[in-house]
């Protein structure tokens, strides 16, 4: 995860940032684990796709969770190629209603 270029990865990388905050939720220093997991808006985005799967709330901790939410949800390879678009086109349309 350490290629996704987070305020954290940018300092590790010698790159400089004046505002180390989440974009997103402007609470906390922006990382890889933060942005996935702990962020208020990922919340929102992993709440939203919990009750588009009908499977009730779920919370990761770590992509370790995630992956196996993943795992677990029984689509086919087909409906997970939809999930997967549909989860990314609905985090696009929530950070353009944001700006």
């Amino acid at each position: 995860m350490d290629r996704i270029p987070t305020t954290d990865a940018l300092a590790r990388w010698n790159i400089r940032v004046e505002n180390v905050l989440c974009r997103l939720c402007d609470t906390v220093e922006e990382s890889a684990i933060h942005l996935f997991t702990a962020c208020a808006f990922s919340y929102g985005v992993w709440s939203s796709v919990s009750n588009w799967l009908k499977i009730g709330p779920f919370f990761a901790f770590d992509f370790r969770d995630i992956l196996k939410l993943y795992k677990q949800v029984k689509m086919g390879k087909e409906g997970k190629k939809i999930a997967q678009w549909d989860c990314f086109g609905g985090l696009l349309g929530n950070m353009e209603s944001e700006e």
